[in-house]
């Protein structure tokens, strides 16, 4: 009787700390909670008044699901794509830019807006802004010409309060131009390192970034 009296206490304490990881007290989602989207999983990476962006834990497979297995795609299928030294916009356009990328993250869209009846779901890229808002700390001895953005800095989030999760093995494309070398996008890699990679030449994999409503997730 005794065992089943501490068998059922460790079965709600267990229940309870998973309600706790998933959102805190005050029903809010912070960054790092656990969201689950049918068999899919994300991290929030951030939070406003009526919306709530996720990071997927693994990258976009063939099929348009997460996989641990890698997945590796070019970002521009246009040899000799160009952004210049003082290129603008520092982050790209992946619907114009990468329509490889764009059409994964669009089928991964469709199936979560299917999935969850949410027709507002969007989905993109992370960005160097975003990574270093996670923590991603700047490698002082490789900047560009302008440090204090995050656009412009080489990152690594090995040392991110949350590289549990942010650094995954996998290595994957942000959608930040670099401005220190012509045709060339932030990556980050298995190790938790950001470098620039070729938008024509590299491979890298797609780990998409979605926003969905507070309401949709309750």
């Amino acid at each position: 009787m005794m065992k089943d009296k501490v068998g059922l206490l460790l079965l709600l304490l267990f229940l309870v700390l998973i309600l706790f990881v998933v959102k805190n007290n005050n029903g809010e989602y912070q960054v790092g909670d656990l969201v689950k989207i049918g068999s899919e999983r994300f991290n929030v990476i951030n939070v406003d008044d009526t919306t709530v962006t996720l990071l997927a834990k693994y990258n976009l497979g063939p099929d348009y699901r997460q996989s641990k297995k890698m997945n590796d795609v070019k970002f521009s299928d246009v040899a000799g794509w160009d952004w210049s030294y003082n290129s603008e916009p520092k982050e790209i356009d992946i619907q114009v830019w990468a329509p490889t990328i764009a059409a994964y993250i669009n089928e991964y869209v469709l199936y979560l807006q299917k999935k969850t009846g949410d027709s507002s779901i969007t989905g993109n890229l992370p960005t160097m802004t975003q990574l270093g808002e996670l923590g991603c700390t700047i490698n002082s001895d490789y900047k560009y010409e302008w440090p204090e953005s995050y656009n412009n800095v080489r990152l690594n989030c090995k040392d991110s309060n949350y590289s549990k999760w942010l650094v995954n093995g996998q290595d994957w494309w942000t959608r930040s131009v670099t401005t220190g070398a012509s045709g060339t996008v932030w990556s980050v890699k298995t190790v938790g390192g950001c470098y620039p990679s070729s938008h024509y030449g590299a491979t890298n994999t797609i780990r998409p970034v979605i926003i969905v409503s507070k309401e949709t997730l309750k």
